[in-house]
């Protein structure tokens, strides 16, 4: 899994666990992400998923860990050792573009996925 697809699978897993994820949880919904199987280093994929969550982080999505027995955001106690959305995402500010624009960025859009392919198929 390439470092792109890892992130936003990342993500969006996250945004389908509010209530947060331990990492043991993130490499049973990542498997190929973050392998745990015999002769994986487990540090290898904690040091990968914290370089991780910087990506994220810079995509408005910061995530907070929590002990086991502390305070959720929720009022709730973290029965494990988990991951939690900080705080709500943040967003960019809401942009108008006119069609030309639209037009274009698709046509930019529609090039780097061509690229994409091509380099993938060679």
């Amino acid at each position: 899994m390439n470092k792109l697809e890892r992130i936003g699978c990342l993500y969006l897993t996250f945004l389908g666990h509010p209530g947060g994820l331990s990492f043991a949880q993130i490499r049973e919904y990542l498997p190929d992400a973050y392998p745990a199987g015999p002769g994986e280093d487990p540090e290898t994929s904690r040091r990968k998923f914290e370089r991780d969550k910087d990506e994220l982080r810079a995509l408005g999505m910061d995530l907070k860990h929590h002990a086991a027995g502390e305070t959720l955001p929720d009022g709730s106690l973290a029965g494990a050792s988990i991951y939690v959305i900080a705080e709500e995402l943040q967003r960019l500010p809401e942009i108008e573009l006119s069609p030309g624009e639209v037009q274009t960025l698709s046509a930019v859009l529609m090039t780097a996925l061509a690229e994409a392919s091509e380099k993938s198929h060679s």
